[in-house]
């Protein structure tokens, strides 16, 4: 392959990932892929425009259609930002964002990331385990942001992909199959949505690591924590928390059932390429994957003792099957989902080490040999 031409060649590559070939290639080749454009030279006015709207971009949480709202609202530093007129215009997650966009700005290096997580350690129950996923996981010296799975003994229900992972999913009658009530249920679900919070969040705010919160559901939490000092003393660190210029970096917590622990880690260990490429691997063969499993569309008459408006309770799955759709769409059924190789197995695809899951793998892998082992086709 020399070129762009050539990759449209491959079948299923479009425009996208043959611009990524081609940048691929010219780097391998030591050529630069930057286009320049013959265009007129940008006036002052417009150089001050994109300068600001690039500047409110840095805060984490303001994108291009804000950005372009402040601009024209009259702001155009982030001085002004902090200004009466223009700090009305954010939510309440961009003003706790733009108090640290010095320190979310700069690169989370593997040691703040661990320095953070013995902390996090020390501070939760032993029964409570975490994975630091993301570019931590594939090897990368400098990250984004800390991205953190967290597994609770107590969570097991797995929605099906149908259905949201929250406590929305309640049974439509007051009692189900199987002996177990409705009220039961409902009071077992009202439980896992508190394991974030009383178990990891509340432990870590109370000792000072969490310096602010920008978002937090049920399921998952976006905030800041102070990178702390590993000689410090738990009051110390309590005293310090909000001090500067101590270090600050962002912080995600995600809660995923633990059957889904390897579906969860293979998602958000990714990177973006890779989880495309088992995605794409899964459609061939008639399969669904997502962060929560691999998933298996059966198509099964629906049975004479179950009514219309009936749940299910999978007792191994510990979630509700909805049978309210129509019998000839058939049920989700979960092929695999508790490890990586588990999942990878059931695609057909060899184990992969976390620090080779990148383009340039799957690149390799389209042109000199798929990482498929058989040929795709359905799972029956």
């Amino acid at each position: 392959m020399l070129s762009t031409a050539h990759s449209y060649k491959i079948v299923g590559v479009g425009e996208g990932i043959a611009r990524r070939i081609d940048e691929y290639l010219q780097a391998e080749q030591g050529v630069s892929s930057q286009v320049y454009e013959f265009s007129e030279i940008k006036g002052p006015k417009e150089a001050e425009r994109e300068r600001s709207l690039s500047e409110f971009q840095r805060v984490p949480g303001i994108g291009p259609v804000k950005a372009l709202r402040l601009f024209s609202a009259g702001c155009r530093s982030l001085t002004d930002l902090q200004k009466p007129e223009y700090s009305s215009l954010l939510s309440a997650a961009n003003k706790v964002a733009l108090t640290y966009v010095d320190h979310l700005n700069k690169p989370v290096t593997r040691a703040d990331i661990e320095a953070v997580m013995k902390s996090v350690v020390s501070l939760v129950s032993s029964e409570i385990r975490m994975h630091v996923v993301g570019s931590y996981r594939r090897g990368l010296p400098f990250c984004g942001n800390i991205d953190v799975i967290v597994l609770h003994p107590s969570y097991i229900n797995v929605p099906d992909p149908g259905l949201k992972a929250s406590a929305d999913l309640r049974p439509s009658r007051s009692s189900t199959r199987r002996g177990r009530s409705a009220k039961h249920i409902t009071a077992t679900r009202a439980k896992q949505d508190t394991i974030l919070r009383e178990f990891i969040l509340s432990p870590l705010e109370r000792a000072g690591l969490i310096a602010a919160t920008l978002s937090e559901g049920p399921r998952k939490w976006q905030g800041i924590v102070r990178v702390p000092d590993g000689s410090e003393s738990y009051n110390k660190r309590k005293a310090r928390a909000h001090e500067r210029p101590t270090a600050f970096r962002r912080m995600g917590l995600t809660l995923v059932p633990n059957l889904s622990e390897g579906a969860a880690l293979l998602a958000a260990t990714g990177d973006v390429d890779f989880n495309s490429h088992l995605r794409g691997i899964a459609s061939n063969m008639g399969l669904h994957l997502n962060e929560l499993g691999l998933w298996r569309r059966r198509m099964a008459p629906q049975r004479e003792h179950d009514g219309p408006n009936s749940d299910v309770l999978d007792h191994d799955r510990g979630d509700i099957l909805s049978k309210n759709e129509p019998e000839e769409n058939g049920r989700w059924e979960l092929v695999a989902s508790s490890t990586e190789r588990d999942i990878l197995n059931a695609l057909r695809v060899d184990y992969v080490e976390p620090e080779r899951r990148n383009f340039t793998f799957v690149l390799s892998r389209t042109t000199h040999g798929s990482i498929l082992k058989t040929p795709s086709s359905p799972l029956k």
